[in-house]
């Protein structure tokens, strides 16, 4: 990422990755981006509906210099990119019983990466990421995005650390075991 978008070793990179979808607070995270200092930059990897216009929003609020676009990339690809990046971004808004009970793949790919995240404040995220201590959970508003990128980058290797530690906890082999007992 430094080198592709010209990021500096000294800057913090955020990363969404996933779709560029409706309720997933992309919007949010981009007005985050005014509240953070400027080494801040982040990267929204994906595509979707949403792209034009979050492309408009980011020059419109004057980020083009903080706020990248990357097409999507195989699946072999992602957990090398995933790495580069400091903190992934996890911020479904609470619009619906899927969005809020929903533990999407991100969230893992973000911690096996090794990467810590700031996520929305539900049930099916909090489990990850607060419990194991591998980032925050906040609202979905600007403000408590910003305040928790923040928060995270302040005990960021306690985070990365917790990342680390939990990194055999969810792999094909414990998870297969728990399936072979239920059946």
């Amino acid at each position: 990422w430094r080198k592709h978008f010209n990021i500096g070793e000294d800057e913090v990179i955020l990363l969404y990755q996933g779709g560029l979808t409706p309720q997933r607070g992309l919007e949010e995270c981009i007005e985050a981006m005014l509240m953070l200092p400027n080494n801040f930059k982040m990267i929204l990897l994906g595509e979707g509906p949403l792209r034009n216009g979050l492309e408009a929003l980011v020059k419109h609020k004057g980020l083009e210099d903080r706020v990248f676009f990357h097409e999507a990339v195989p699946p072999t690809e992602i957990l090398k990119l995933t790495a580069q990046a400091d903190i992934g971004l996890v911020m479904y808004k609470n619009t619906c019983l899927n969005n809020y009970m929903s533990t999407p793949n991100k969230i893992f790919e973000y911690f096996l990466s090794g990467i810590p995240a700031v996520a929305s404040d539900h049930p099916g995220k909090l489990y990850i990421v607060q419990e194991l201590g591998t980032g925050v959970c906040v609202e979905e508003t600007a403000q408590a995005i910003s305040q928790g990128i923040l928060k995270v980058m302040n005990d960021y290797k306690y985070y990365r650390n917790n990342c680390q530690a939990n990194l055999d906890k969810y792999t094909w082999s414990v998870e297969k075991q728990k399936l072979i007992a239920m059946y």
